[in-house]
C-alpha cells in the first residue's frame, strides 16, 4: 500500500531480521545480477534453519512475494493472518505450535509462492 505512494517502484526487497550470512562467494550479488523479473510471487530464503523449515531471519523477494510474505497491504489483512497463525497453532498443538519458521513455510506454500533457498 505504501509503495503505491512512492514516486518509484521497487523490483526487489531484502528483509534482514538480524545478522545472517546469506550469499556464498559463488553466488552473484543482486547489484551485479538483479532479482529475476516475474509477476509470480517469488521469495528467496536462507537455507540454514536449525528448526527444519525456512529461516525467519532473511528474505529476498519481488514485490508480489513480499506482499504474501508480509501479509497483504492493510491492517485488516495483517490481523486476519495473525488470527490464522494462532488458529493453526492451537489446532496443531505439541512442541512449539506457534513456531514462526513453520508458519512461514505453511503460509508461502499455501499462496503459490515460488520459493528458492540459498
Amino acid at each position: 500500500r505504501r509503495q503505491a505512494q512512492l514516486p518509484h517502484a521497487y523490483t526487489e526487497i531484502l528483509f534482514l531480521r538480524e545478522d545472517n550470512v546469506f550469499w556464498g562467494e559463488s553466488y552473484p550479488r543482486p547489484i551485479v545480477e538483479p532479482f529475476p523479473t516475474s509477476q509470480t510471487p517469488t521469495v528467496v530464503v536462507d537455507e540454514f534453519c536449525p528448526w527444519g523449515s525456512y529461516s525467519d531471519k532473511i528474505y529476498w523477494a519481488n514485490p508480489a512475494g513480499a506482499a504474501v510474505l508480509f501479509f497483504g497491504d492493510s491492517d485488516q489483512s495483517f490481523r486476519d493472518v495473525m488470527f490464522a497463525w494462532l488458529s493453526r497453532g492451537l489446532k496443531k498443538g505439541g512442541g512449539d505450535p506457534l513456531q514462526t519458521e513453520g508458519w512461514v513455510a505453511h503460509w508461502l506454500a499455501n499462496h503459490s509462492v515460488d520459493i528458492t533457498t540459498k
